[in-house]
């Protein structure tokens, strides 16, 4: 629909807007734009072995606008921050750098993950984008696969209690 100054009263100048549902490329498009530079990938243990890196950075372009700077492994019990912690700041920056967290979202948050994610926030400026990117039940063939809306909604809820204006959840793996 297309709007124009005379549908709006009082108001001075008005641009006529469209509004388009943007279709996004499939992960093999080499022409998928990195808008927002690199940021620190941070996968679970249990994950680390079977991500394929190449293949989540090329579904980070697409879902964020991100490159993968740099990886680190990291514990699923959360239990050892400090090497985590120690790593986020590169020796001549004064801030961290934008993070992203890898999550299967068929396993709802736990108490020790919304721990780290406060500990993380903490530790980094309050402006630094930290995506938690979710994503589903891996199969046979490839660890990214979709999230279910129910999953999504379980972990809506639980981050939204975290209050923070700078976290980003989402499913990597867009329709």
């Amino acid at each position: 629909q297309w709007y124009d100054d005379a549908q709006i009263p009082d108001h001075p100048k008005t641009i006529p807007v469209k509004i388009v549902k943007q279709k996004r490329g499939k992960t093999g498009d080499s022409a998928i734009p990195v808008v927002n530079g690199e940021l620190l990938a941070l996968i679970p243990d249990e994950l680390f072995d079977d991500c394929d890196l190449n293949q989540l950075e090329q579904f980070c372009q697409q879902a964020y606008g991100y490159r993968i700077g740099r990886s680190l492994r990291i514990n699923e019990e959360y239990s050892d921050n400090n090497l985590i912690l120690s790593q986020l700041k590169q020796k001549d920056d004064a801030i961290c750098p934008p993070l992203l967290i890898l999550q299967e979202a068929w396993q709802p948050p736990i108490q020790e993950m919304l721990r780290f994610l406060s500990e993380l926030r903490l530790h980094c400026d309050e402006e630094t984008h930290i995506i938690v990117a979710l994503i589903g039940k891996p199969n046979p063939h490839t660890l990214f696969t979709e999230v279910s809306k129910t999953d999504l909604h379980i972990w809506q809820q639980k981050t939204a209690t975290l209050l923070d204006h700078c976290l980003q959840l989402s499913p990597l793996v867009l329709e």
